[in-house]
């Protein structure tokens, strides 16, 4: 009892003060910020009392709209979003009554708002509603202004507001509606979410792969439609557009090691067609000494402080990338591993099995797709074994991957 009657008191001391008195406000605040945290039955005392909750709303709609913020009203305005975003944890009820206090005003003046501090509280108060009650994203994610919120939450993530990425890992990465929302972003907020998706997926355990699939099958999507595009930019070093299609290669390789969406890429025909495509291209531009595409031998050139810096250039892993997606597209797969042999993809992996700076632990790739190549397949190791007969392929070149020719067929050394 004494613990609401405290309560109490600080509330009407937020009712009655001057909203001009900054430092006493944001103390206040503070207080029932602390408050929340005594259990549901101070949340539910607090947010029931809606003489309050306008209050609230009035302090950070001011402090939104003023057109010079000082660090004062900036504090002031977080704090009252922390307050909320506290009043919502662990407690359904208590997140449908603030979402329906912020998503008219407080939602749409923060559009217009960069400051990170705020957007960081924010995303803390909306991260607690979207996980009490998961219609309410639902309703965030078919609005009209989804697209501004995500875009704030990248931009604000990138200037390191916790909250904000964690909406992002949360409650966006894993719903099928972001396969849609994507393409609607700015380039930023695209590099952004793919720089994230990337680190989700090496970072989590494949049984908490947090990724949805259907952004998966976009992301394939895409890569097919735009491998001819790909190549043609990347020859000619444009390093702006392609960065987006080669994140989304990094990504395809990841997630192609998972089981979660393995079994999902391995069907896309077309998928490994355009991936062996590409493999040609970028191996035949290598032969032909254009630059970017030439293998480079001396590892040297990898470290920090040499001024050759091939890690910037936009064809960087590019080649062994595409290897580790048909190794793992061809994992147990038959029929994936006889259209490698049909479109002459062996011959190329077994070529690609060299170091190279420019594309890092391409040789151990090699070895692992020619691994999954072989395995249980015999008109593969047949085939690979009339290589060294006919002298396409030495056999010290087998030796040195591992493998040996015994009685026409292959075997692991």
């Amino acid at each position: 009892m004494a613990d609401l009657e405290d309560v109490s008191k600080t509330i009407n001391g937020i009712i009655f003060h001057d909203i001009q008195d900054l430092d006493s406000v944001t103390d206040l605040l503070r207080a029932l910020r602390s408050a929340c945290t005594r259990g549901v039955n101070v949340q539910k005392f607090i947010g029931e009392n809606t003489i309050l909750l306008e209050k609230v709303e009035t302090i950070i709609c001011d402090g939104i709209s003023l057109q010079q913020q000082s660090e004062k009203v900036l504090l002031m305005t977080a704090v009252a979003i922390q307050f909320l975003g506290n009043l919502t944890v662990n407690n359904p009820s208590n997140s449908l009554t603030i979402w329906n206090l912020v998503k008219e005003k407080i939602l749409h003046l923060c559009f217009k708002l960069d400051a990170t501090k705020i957007w960081n509280s924010f995303s803390m108060l909306l991260l607690n509603v979207f996980l009490q009650n998961e219609n309410l994203l639902d309703e965030i994610l078919c609005s009209e202004y989804v697209t501004t919120i995500l875009e704030k939450l990248t931009k604000s993530a990138q200037d390191d507001a916790e909250f904000s990425q964690h909406v992002i890992e949360v409650c966006i990465l894993p719903r099928k509606e972001l396969s849609v929302i994507y393409p609607e972003l700015p380039h930023p907020s695209r590099l952004f979410l793919l720089e994230t998706i990337y680190h989700a997926l090496a970072s989590t355990p494949e049984s908490k792969a947090t990724v949805s699939a259907a952004f998966m099958q976009y992301a394939a999507e895409v890569f097919k439609l735009k491998s001819d595009f790909m190549l043609h930019v990347l020859r000619r070093n444009e390093d702006v557009e392609p960065l987006e299609y080669t994140k989304m290669l990094e990504i395809l390789a990841s997630s192609s090691g998972s089981d979660k969406y393995v079994l999902m890429l391995q069907e896309d025909k077309s998928l490994l067609v355009s991936t062996v495509y590409l493999l040609k291209c970028f191996h035949q531009l290598g032969k032909e000494a254009e630059e970017g595409f030439t293998p480079v031998e001396d590892l040297a050139v990898l470290a920090p402080n040499n001024v050759n810096r091939i890690q910037e250039e936009p064809t960087f892993c590019f080649k062994r990338d595409l290897i580790r997606l048909i190794a793992n597209l061809t994992w147990r797969n038959l029929s994936n591993q006889n259209e490698i042999r049909e479109m002459n993809g062996i011959e190329i992996i077994m070529e690609c099995c060299c170091i190279d700076a420019r594309n890092p632990f391409m040789q151990q790739w090699c070895i692992l797709a020619m691994r999954n190549l072989l395995e249980d397949n015999i008109e593969n190791q047949r085939y690979v074994a009339s290589m060294t007969e006919q002298g396409t392929t030495r056999s010290e070149v087998l030796s040195e991957m591992g493998f040996e020719v015994v009685d026409k067929r292959i075997r692991r050394v």
